[in-house]
């Protein structure tokens, strides 16, 4: 949104990327110990091969 704007900083692009960051992070870093301790990808990965 703010890459037509020149000179000025866009107030959400920052957040957005910590968000994403801390997203990306629980979902494929972040083991989760009620999940048989894998993350949420691997779980799911786990659950469509069974």
């Amino acid at each position: 949104m703010c890459k037509n704007r020149p000179k000025k900083r866009c107030p959400f692009s920052f957040s957005r990327y910590l968000s994403i960051r801390r997203l990306r992070y629980s979902n494929n870093y972040r083991y989760q110990w009620n999940l048989k301790k894998m993350t949420p990808i691997q779980y799911r990965r786990h659950l469509q091969a069974a």
